[in-house]
């Protein structure tokens, strides 16, 4: 590759130019795309995790875990068109919708079973306090 200002070879993954010192884009672009590629798996990894607290109830750090990737997704696919020309596009974009249905997914489970252990848990309670018997249980 070659540097803009003065025209010279620049070595690959060189940062500067080393005669002009002229900062070589492409090696940013790189170094940046890394960090946010990074910053997806992350995201990904933390969303199947907060899927498996879920299936450990775990439920407070399971929504944390959740509410956090999709915090991460919102704010990674603002960027994510900047990096099309990159190699390994596909799946990063792939990770990142993907984070966002995991996410969605635990969160929605987490809540379906927050309600069922609640509504169990005030059918308990009138049950022992007697406002409501269930007599057929006992035929």
């Amino acid at each position: 590759m070659f540097c803009n200002k003065c025209g010279k070879e620049i070595p690959e993954g060189t940062l500067y130019c080393e005669d002009c010192n002229m900062v070589n884009p492409e090696a940013n672009m790189k170094k940046s795309y890394d960090d946010f590629k990074s910053e997806v798996n992350t995201a990904f990894v933390v969303s199947i995790i907060s899927l498996v607290l879920f299936f450990t109830n775990f439920r407070i750090a399971d929504i944390a875990c959740a509410i956090f990737s999709l915090y991460k997704h919102k704010n990674l696919s603002k960027d994510i068109e900047l990096y099309k020309n990159m190699p390994d596009y596909s799946s990063t974009l792939s990770n990142l919708k993907y984070t966002k249905v995991i996410s969605i997914i635990s969160i929605v489970c987490s809540a379906v079973a927050f309600i069922i252990t609640a509504l169990f848990f005030v059918f308990y309670i009138f049950f022992v306090f007697g406002f409501i018997s269930l007599p057929f249980l006992l035929n």
